[in-house]
């Protein structure tokens, strides 16, 4: 019987919670099914986010009815219907009432992004940053920065720039990165002001 060459066997790598073995000499048949699984895992989220980017952007302008708009262009507020049995998945992409929604898709390779927000007259809204990893950043809004106005530059992980003072810089730690909005609507007829 052939004795197959010695193998050393490093320290197991951790990466984002996911062990990977270390070897080095070829894998194991259940080190390599390992590798494989952790591979899955570590990956999915940014194939997953790059396929629902390309889908949500792939409009020639933004469409309020489907939720979509080019990079870097906001989809304007848009989900304003009564959850009803009648409702099919396709024509209603959240199911609510008493929000409007609104996003967009960032690329920040070349430049930052800034964000400019108008106050809310005391309407409450949330904008949920979310990178490619779909990791949410700190939220924005009238529970954490206020219902003022104001404007954020994100920016992406290998900038570096001088920001204008009255421009809050966030920090993205990808290059991708989706913004979801969310305001208070206060039934049907309010979408008018609650996307104003």
């Amino acid at each position: 019987m052939h004795n197959p060459a010695p193998r050393n066997v490093t320290t197991n790598q951790t990466i984002g919670g996911i062990t990977i073995p270390t070897t080095t000499g070829p894998p194991t048949p259940a080190e390599a099914r390992q590798i494989a699984a952790a591979a899955y895992v570590f990956g999915y989220p940014l194939v997953w986010d790059d396929v629902l980017k390309e889908h949500q952007t792939a409009v020639p302008a933004p469409n309020a009815t489907l939720g979509a708009a080019p990079i870097n262009q906001i989809a304007r507020p848009y989900q304003a219907q009564l959850t009803t049995a009648s409702l099919s998945a396709q024509s209603l992409p959240f199911a609510t009432y008493d929000w409007a929604y609104a996003q967009e898709w960032l690329n920040l390779t070349k430049e930052p992004i800034v964000l400019s927000v108008p106050a809310s007259n005391g309407r409450y809204y949330v904008i949920q940053p979310v990178d490619a990893w779909q990791n949410d950043l700190p939220s924005l809004g009238s529970r954490t920065t206020g219902n003022e106005s104001g404007a954020y530059a994100f920016v992406g992980p290998g900038w570096n720039g001088t920001l204008p003072a009255n421009v809050t810089k966030i920090q993205a730690p990808t290059n991708t990165m989706l913004l979801v909005g969310r305001a208070q609507q206060n039934g049907p007829a309010d979408l008018p002001a609650a996307a104003k």
